[in-house]
């Protein structure tokens, strides 16, 4: 829910917000690396993942209309590498997302923040097909709505969603460690 607050926050501000989690973890470079980022965006850009779950996968357009790319991560060497991913130049670039789970870090738009919303609300349970998940674990084409990066998954092939690549943001992504997941 804070979540949404904060959307309408940048509905009634009529400004970009930019959401991260209390575990976000940020490259030094985040700033001007961003800040290139976004001016390479369509001006009718919604969301923008800056960093997502290195526990499951990220589906992502890299060659617009001609086939989607699936990024599968090894969250254990990014734990250890933390100190390595802040210090690292990166060059990132903006890619329509198809599926992220996890978003630790993005940017919504005062208009995507309103599309989304519309999209999305009242919150209830759905399915969402999901054929490209079909070759990469748990080997599920189909997904429930358990979160809201579920229910936005559920809406990127209607929206001007995009993730960005190599991701800004990492998180340690530590629910034993949670203090609002269950155990």
């Amino acid at each position: 829910m804070s979540n949404l607050t904060l959307w309408e926050a940048g509905i009634a501000r009529n400004q970009v917000v930019t959401i991260c989690e209390d575990d976000a973890v940020f490259n030094y470079g985040f700033e001007a690396c961003a800040e290139k980022v976004m001016k390479r965006l369509p001006n009718d850009w919604d969301i923008i993942y800056w960093g997502f779950n290195f526990d499951m996968f990220v589906v992502y357009d890299i060659l617009p209309g001609v086939s989607p790319s699936i990024a599968i991560f090894n969250q254990e060497q990014m734990r250890a590498r933390i100190k390595e991913f802040q210090t690292q130049t990166i060059f990132p670039q903006p890619f329509k997302t198809v599926w992220a789970f996890g978003p630790c870090c993005y940017s919504i738009s005062p208009k995507g923040a309103k599309v989304i919303k519309s999209k999305i609300l009242p919150l209830r349970p759905r399915v969402i097909p999901f054929p490209e998940a079909k070759g990469v674990p748990p080997y599920s084409p189909a997904w429930r709505t358990v979160g809201l990066d579920n229910f936005i998954n559920a809406i990127h092939r209607e929206i001007s969603s995009f993730v960005c690549i190599p991701p800004l943001v990492v998180s340690k992504n530590e629910p034993g460690k949670s203090t609002i997941q269950d155990r």
